[in-house]
């Protein structure tokens, strides 16, 4: 695991292993453009509704509409536990970002990034401290269970 301390909005990024998901609990999708959560029994069940997987053509949409998944937080270390897919269509570079809410301040301890994004976990909500990913992290260290709110680009 690699990550960076990070104040203010300047980020950076490491690297880590690149495990798939371990379905384990509820998993919640969030659409990263309109702030749209629903929840689902399985990780495998939501990564299906949020278009099939990591990148894949999402049929309810337009016909040349892609379905991105940007990141998945975990609420245990080692991709464990309750899990939230983050997605949109345009995929990263985008920004957006979001308040941890609906049993999520406070909570996450592993993540996975995708499509070449950079995730930031930050200590207030939309600002404070916080720790940027760009890739699947086991451990997030020092801001285990401390995460209010998030951004991705």
């Amino acid at each position: 695991m690699t990550a960076a301390l990070i104040l203010g909005s300047a980020a950076l990024g490491g690297t880590a292993g690149a495990a798939e998901p371990k379905p384990s609990g509820r998993s919640c999708t969030e659409n990263a453009d309109t702030g749209a959560v629903v929840c689902y029994s399985s990780l495998e069940k939501a990564l299906a509704a949020a278009g099939g997987g990591i990148e894949r053509s999402n049929t309810r949409a337009a016909a040349a509409a892609t379905a991105y998944t940007l990141a998945i937080l975990f609420k245990d270390f080692n991709y464990y536990g309750e899990s939230r897919v983050i997605w949109n269509y345009s995929g990263c570079p985008t920004w957006a970002g979001a308040n941890l809410t609906g049993g999520w301040d406070n909570v996450v301890s592993s993540v996975k990034v995708y499509n070449s994004c950079r995730l930031t976990l930050w200590t207030g909500q939309g600002n404070g401290t916080g720790v940027s990913f760009t890739s699947h992290t086991p451990d997030v260290g020092w801001i285990n269970d401390q995460a209010s709110s998030y951004d991705v680009a």
